[in-house]
């Protein structure tokens, strides 16, 4: 739980150095002779933000994990854009004798296939394709009267999947994005490791 605590106080700290810095930028560049990037013009960005893993077949609150996102791409043209992508996704239990830690970690790839709304530049949808893998770590601690005794376990799963996504470009190189996205992994042991990511992002074009 502390976990979570430090790792959503970092992204809410990112989000607003990254709104600072932006409004910044916009008043300094708002009545210059500089042109402000359009969305699909070539570059490099980078982005952090949080969001919600679900497991396959529940849209269950309980059973959400809360984690944050950080990624880096570079826009190829006016339709196209690469990523790479990383993050951690944490879930607590516990009960009178046990107590659990999990995280996930996904590590991606993504194309995405970018389509404008208008001619401003400052608003697309997107469809991304994705693959790479997520690493799973799962800590035990039980409790009993001899004392505590602890374990650990890490499991990686190949992912791939395809999602829809939303940009709007805010300020000259401040954008916000929200994202969805299925990852298909092999079943293990009889039962599904599919995954749903909710994501909603800050990010910063040079």
């Amino acid at each position: 739980m502390n976990t979570m605590k430090t790792s959503a106080s970092k992204t809410l700290l990112s989000i607003i150095a990254l709104l600072t810095a932006g409004a910044i930028s916009y008043a300094q560049t708002g009545n210059g002779s500089s042109t402000p990037p359009r969305l699909d013009e070539p570059g490099l960005y980078v982005q952090v933000g949080g969001g919600t893993l679900l497991p396959a077949g529940t849209n269950d609150k309980e059973d959400s994990w809360p984690g944050f996102s950080a990624a880096f791409g570079w826009r190829i043209s006016s339709m196209h854009k690469i990523q790479v992508e990383t993050g951690g996704y944490f879930k607590s239990s516990s009960a009178s004798n046990w107590s659990t830690s999990s995280t996930v970690i996904p590590m991606l790839f993504s194309y995405s296939f970018c389509f404008q709304l208008g001619r401003s530049g400052r608003l697309e949808l997107r469809a991304t394709p994705t693959i790479g893998f997520k690493v799973n770590t799962t800590s035990t601690t039980t409790h009993t009267s001899k004392g505590d005794t602890s374990s650990s376990k890490s499991e990686v799963d190949f992912a791939c999947g395809i999602g829809p996504g939303i940009t709007w470009r805010v300020f000259s190189r401040l954008y916000v994005d929200a994202g969805y996205r299925y990852l298909y992994s092999p079943p293990k042991n009889g039962f599904k490791r599919d995954a749903q990511f909710v994501t909603g992002s800050v990010g910063w074009k040079f």
